[in-house]
């Protein structure tokens, strides 16, 4: 929805946003000032008056695991850091490998999931599984950031228990493969993308990722899935209902992709 200059300022002095009054020489120039102030300060306001609410929801990464700083609800977090994204993310001094990417890469060769019913190609993992990996393969140090000279002090050094896949990944999920319409013909029980709902996105070159299946932002179903998993609706009603009716009839593998 677009909002205008003097909506916003409604909006705005709805929270008690105070207006800004400056001496002015011209009358005109003066409203149009005196509204971009408003504006200004506004803004500036904006992000308080939005991220008690958030952080105070379930769904927030203030509440998750994944939430690595000291006021963290899980048992993996930083000894002193109050900061939350800086584990993910930084305004400045970027690595380029995503979004304002802040934790240092991997650099470890994985043996990717295979299986004799694999239709799909799965090679090396790459887009957004890397970036997931730099905590999850437990090659990394958790604390490990580009935008600090140090380290941050974590009560452990890398991930731990379930959360730390390892470099062999031939027992999980197979990720960073093309699923396209070709890939749900030759399998034979696959969807086609196309019929997928946006709530299982596939990267911009088609891949399933582990994005694809996991929201590291919101906790809202449990392990950071993208939607409600009863009855194990993201496998049956999203993906590929055939295929796991196979593997319950003696498929060996009921994998996407297999």
């Amino acid at each position: 929805m677009k909002l205008s200059a003097s909506h916003l300022v409604r909006r705005f002095a709805a929270h008690g946003v105070g207006r800004v009054a400056v001496p002015v020489g011209n009358a005109a120039a003066g409203g149009g000032r005196l509204l971009r102030l408003k504006l200004l300060a506004g803004l500036i306001a904006l992000p308080s008056l939005l991220l008690p609410a958030y952080g105070q929801t379930p769904i927030s990464i203030i509440n998750s695991d994944h939430n690595l700083s000291v006021s963290s609800p899980g048992t993996m977090h930083a000894s002193s850091e109050t900061e939350i994204c800086i584990f993910c993310h930084t305004p400045h001094s970027a690595t380029g490998d995503g979004p304002l990417w802040n934790h240092q890469m991997s650099s470890a060769a994985y043996q990717p999931y295979t299986s004799g019913t694999l239709k799909a190609t799965v090679g090396q993992p790459n887009g957004s599984s890397r970036l997931c990996l730099s905590c999850h393969d437990g090659t990394v140090a958790l604390g490990m950031v580009n935008s600090r000279r140090n380290n941050i002090a974590m009560n452990t050094t890398t991930m731990t228990g379930v959360n730390d896949l390892g470099t062999d990944l031939t027992a999980d999920h197979p990720i960073s493969f093309v699923y396209n319409t070709a890939l749900a013909t030759a399998d034979g029980n696959l969807k086609d993308p196309s019929t997928l709902p946006q709530t299982v996105p596939l990267d911009r070159s088609s891949q399933v990722q582990c994005t694809s299946c996991h929201d590291p932002h919101n906790n809202e179903y449990g392990d950071f899935l993208v939607m409600d998993n009863t009855g194990s609706a993201l496998c049956l009603d999203d993906v590929g209902p055939r295929a796991v009716r196979a593997g319950a009839a003696g498929d060996d593998d009921q994998s996407v992709g297999q």
